[in-house]
């Protein structure tokens, strides 16, 4: 049987998988920097932990109007998109990019793109955590009662040697 800890992380494993595959069916994929920095990591002694690079959040809840992204983010992203544009240099591109995310926020953000799923990806995984959860701590409960009913038949009992 599985401990809590390998059942977190193959939960999170699972919810890793389902965001990598999210991104590259909605097509938000430039790199794939952000992909791969998604990490399932163990701490301490029972705990689980799913991280990624801080722009991932991006792609769940968007980036907001006020300052200006990362001008160089902004210059790598149409390089990793292989963008191309009669007229216009890369540096002019990256700043009217930067500038509407200042304006506006993102496409994500104002909801003319849709956003990576997050919510939808726990709750789809949330079943199947239940259900190994359920059985390991039924599992655990059931032998933790027969240690204790062990545990006080011995203590209650004695051996006599019968005639």
């Amino acid at each position: 049987m599985a401990s809590q800890r390998e059942v977190l992380k193959q939960f999170l494993e699972s919810v890793k998988a389902d965001l990598i595959s999210e991104q590259a069916d909605r097509g938000i994929t430039a790199s794939g920097e952000s992909a791969a920095s998604l990490t399932v990591s163990l701490i301490g002694r029972n705990g689980v932990v799913l991280t990624g690079a801080d722009y991932f959040l991006y792609q769940v809840r968007g980036r907001g109007p006020g300052r200006f992204p990362p001008f160089e983010a902004i210059k790598q992203w149409i390089k990793d998109k292989q963008l191309r544009f009669t007229n216009i240099t890369e540096d002019s591109l990256a700043f009217l990019i930067a500038r509407k995310i200042a304006r506006q926020g993102t496409d994500i953000f104002t909801g003319k793109s849709a956003p990576l799923p997050l919510d939808a990806i726990l709750k789809q995984n949330q079943e199947e955590f239940d259900a190994m959860f359920g059985d390991l701590f039924a599992t655990e409960i059931a032998d933790e009662i027969v240690k204790l009913m062990f545990k006080i038949s011995t203590s209650n009992f004695t051996v006599k040697q019968v005639q």
